[in-house]
This record gives structure tokens, sequence and C-alpha cells, in this order.
């Protein structure tokens, strides 16, 4: 990257701690190199390439509007940067602004044409906008004279997958899977989308023991002991005397939304799509709203991202939280109803009901199962550092389930529950509860979530791409033999 409006700065400790950063993030400790990028800034608030690596860095810790607000600032400084320009298309992706985001993907191609990371980036987006098409004639060029970008690879073995192609699929990525030489974090990231395309194909052991070596490289910091103690902590704080006395907000900063949680993969992008179908509601995707007021509040306490001290929820605290809430809302939402899926939502219901007192909230129900192949299937990025593991999985889903039942039980907190299985065996008198709890009319189009064209951004988009299907439930038995031990945990 240029230097911007500094003058070229060839510092050595500059440059090896530049290194150390995106050495850092390439690991899996984008922490680790936001840190390093806020130490160089503070010398050199210009310093383009210090501003990339923040925006890199925050992109993986879900700190979206202060990824962007990096690298807008590293596009002012250096506005024909190619890798600057990506990075911002791949950010307003991640907020949901789909359009500017095609729109920075082409300004990057403009400036270098055949750009790998921006043509994977733009073709990975037009994919989830159905846009197939569009996404091959980006992608199609690269694949027939060879690239050199594993996103590339990715977006072709997407591609291939959709069209039935996933042989040819895992020949785009078994090169990438193999090369030794690659940073961990993208050799993990390829595993796992090698593990998907064997699962089309039927074969499963390979799928399972290709997760398997991805998770050991990934590695896990998450400890079952120590989020169990403060699960523990937020029943014991979270009396329902204490929660009545707590305050409630009054203004909610223009938004009306609409929480939709559970465990991931348990059927929130479905139920958003739903949602979305209707003409009043706009799908915002996976916000980390509530997770940052939570942290913000408990700020300098053990495992602060977990719900656990009610006096942290002060006055201030909660008044301010829809304003604080809505700067991580993507602009386009305007002021009429908008939905919020961030699974993790489930673990900070209390805090919702605070700041939101009206707010709909849905929790989705799924055999647990069926959720947790799933999320042993799933690629998190640097979250959800449970899924790694299965031992830590199944402690994280009782936890959850204890979190959910003292919040219905004890503090009375009002959730429409919608059982997957249910949904998508007959969607009609479901997609109809759904609506009517958010208190909207109802509108056909909601029994018609596949035809919704928007980015979901997760996983799930290509199923939710189809029209409803049951073939997903039960799945848990297909892999029995391979995933018992974890399987055989749950009730």
């Amino acid at each position: 990257m240029s230097k911007g409006r500094s003058k070229p700065n060839a510092d050595p400790q500059r440059m090896a701690a530049l290194k150390r950063g995106m050495q850092l993030y390439g690991a899996g400790d984008p922490l680790g190199g936001e840190r390093i990028a806020g130490e160089l800034l503070a010398r050199d608030p210009e310093d383009v390439q210090a501003l990339g690596l923040r925006a890199m860095c925050l992109v993986q810790l879900a700190r979206l509007p202060e990824a962007l607000e990096a690298a807008d600032a590293g596009v002012g400084l250096a506005p024909r940067e190619p890798m600057l320009l990506a990075l911002r298309a791949r950010t307003l992706r991640l907020l949901g602004r789909s359009e500017e985001a095609l729109e920075a993907y082409r300004t990057a191609l403009v400036v270098q044409p055949g750009m790998e990371t921006a043509a994977a980036g733009a073709a990975e987006l037009l994919l989830s906008l159905k846009r197939v098409d569009e996404a091959a004639e980006v992608l199609n060029p690269l694949l027939s004279r060879g690239f050199r970008n594993h996103q590339v690879g990715l977006a072709g073995a997407r591609l291939a997958r959709l069209r039935g192609q996933s042989e040819r699929g895992i020949r785009l990525l078994t090169p990438f899977a193999e090369h030794s030489g690659l940073p961990p974090a993208v050799r993990v990231e390829v595993l796992f989308g090698l593990a998907d395309l064997y699962q089309e194909l039927g074969r499963d052991a390979e799928a399972v023991e290709t997760v398997r070596v991805a998770s050991r490289l990934r590695g896990s910091r998450f400890s079952a002991a120590a989020h169990r103690r403060a699960v523990d902590r937020f029943i014991a704080a979270f009396t329902p005397a204490i929660f009545e006395r707590l305050v409630r907000a009054k203004d909610n900063a223009g938004l009306r939304p609409i929480f939709v949680v559970g465990l991931p993969r348990s059927g929130t992008t479905l139920v958003e799509r739903i949602l979305a179908a209707h003409p009043s509601v706009t799908a915002c995707g996976e916000l980390d709203g509530m997770q940052r007021l939570t942290m913000e509040a408990q700020s300098g306490r053990p495992l602060s991202w977990v719900l656990q001290d009610p006096q942290a929820l002060t006055r201030p605290v909660i008044e301010a939280g829809p304003t604080r809430y809505a700067s991580g809302v993507p602009l386009d939402a305007g002021d009429g109803w908008m939905t919020d899926k961030m699974p993790a939502n489930v673990m900070y219901l209390p805090l919702i009901r605070l700041v939101f007192p009206e707010a709909p909230i849905i929790r989705c129900l799924r055999d647990p199962r069926d959720t947790a192949v799933s999320c042993f299937f799933q690629h998190f990025g640097a979250a959800n550092d449970w899924a790694y593991d299965d031992a830590q999985l199944v402690s994280y889903f009782k936890d959850v389930e204890r979190v959910y039942k003292h919040c219905r039980n004890a503090l009375a907190i009002d959730v429409l529950e919608v059982q997957y299985e249910d949904l998508v065996r007959d969607p009609d008198p479901l997609s109809r509860q759904i609506v009517t709890h958010t208190g909207l009319n109802w509108d056909d189009a909601c029994l018609r979530p596949h035809e919704v064209e928007a980015d979901a951004r997760t996983r799930s988009v290509d199923q939710v791409n189809r029209p409803m299907y049951t073939s997903s439930v039960g799945r848990w038995k297909r892999y029995e033999s391979l995933l018992g031990g974890m399987l055989s945990q749950f009730d």
C-alpha cells in the first residue's frame, strides 16, 4: 500500500511492526494485530498501511463501524489504493450495504483490472444476491488463466457447487489446502470449503476429517469452565426483583428492531427472510450492537462479553443504548421495521428488553443434534471459538439453554418460540404467527422468503435462496457413526 499524504516511511521498526501485525492477523489473532495498528497510528495517524491493518483486524473482530471508519480514512489518503478499496467494499458488505459494496469492488477492479481479491469479493456478493451469471462473468477470466488468491478458489468452488460441479470445486481448492506455507487462517478457510464439497458428494468421512484438521489448525481460546462460571454469575445476579428495578429506555433512536435469536444454524436466517419478504421490513443480518453494549458496560470484568452484572446497566448506559446500537445499523434500514438476526443475542435478552422494551423477540429452536452438526461444519472466522471443539460446543449449547430458561421462566421475558422442523414442514401457520407477533399486517410475500433479494452474509444464504425444504431435518443421523460422541451428549 502507498503511504497517503505522508512521506514514505521505511523505518525498520515500523516495517517490523507492520509485518508482525499481519502475522498475528494471519495466525488468527486479530486483537493482537489491531493493537499493533493502533500503536502505529498513535505515532502517525496518516499511516495508510496501519489503517489498512486496523480495518482488516476490526473486520475479523466484527467491529464493523470502526473498521469502515479506518478503511474510509485510508481511502481518503490513498484513493487509488486497490487493496484499501477492496477492504472497504468487504466492510460495506458486512454492514449490509450491498450496492455500495459492489460499487467499491468495481472501482478497485477499474484501478487494478483482474485484481483477485476484488474479483472474488464481488463474485461472492453476486452469488449471495442470486446473480449467478454475473458472478461467473467476474470469475471465469481468472479461473481460465490461473490464479493465486485462495478467495478466488473459494468463490469458484461455491459457483461450481451451485452448478452441480463439486468435483471441479475440489480441484480448485486442493492446491491451497495442501500448501503448508500459507497462513493458518487461510488454510482453515480453505479446508472448511473443501469439507462443504465433500458433504455435497456424500464423502462424509472425508468431510469430518477435513474439519477436524481445520479445527486443530485454527485452535480455540474458549474456556468452557470460565463461560459456565460467567453464566452462573448471570443467573445469580439477574433476579426478578433486580431486573424489575432496572431502568428502561424511552427513546428508540428511530429504530423498530425485531430480534431473531437462537443458536447458530437453528433457522434464524430463514425466519429473517420470512420477515424481510414483508414490504415494511429491512433485513439487517447479524448485528453486534448488543454485544458491544454489554462489553462497554462491563469493561474490565472477566468475560465482559457475557452479561453478568446488572449494576453495570446504569441509567446512562441504558438511555444511551438505542443510539449506540443504532451506530451499527445499516443506513438503508431507515426508520421502519428492521431485523437483527444475531444468534448470540439469545444471551442478551435482558439487555434487549431494557434498551428496546417493546421490541418483538423470536427464538428459533431446532433439534440440537442437527444444530450441532451444522455448527461443526461451520467456519465462523474469529467468532464462536466454542464451535471448534466437540466438548466446548456441547458445553456452550447447554449454557445458552440455561440463560434462555432463566430469562423466560424467572425474568418473564416475552419471546415467540419457532420450531424449525414445524416451520419447514408447514410454513403457512407459523409464518403468519411470526408476522403477527411483530404487530405487522400479514402479506402473502412472507410465504416466499426465497424470493427476497438480500445478501444474508452467512453460510445459510444458499439454502434460504431455495424454496423451503425438509431434507435438513434429522440430518444428524447421517453423521451419527462419525460424530456420535458429541451427538450422544444431547437429550
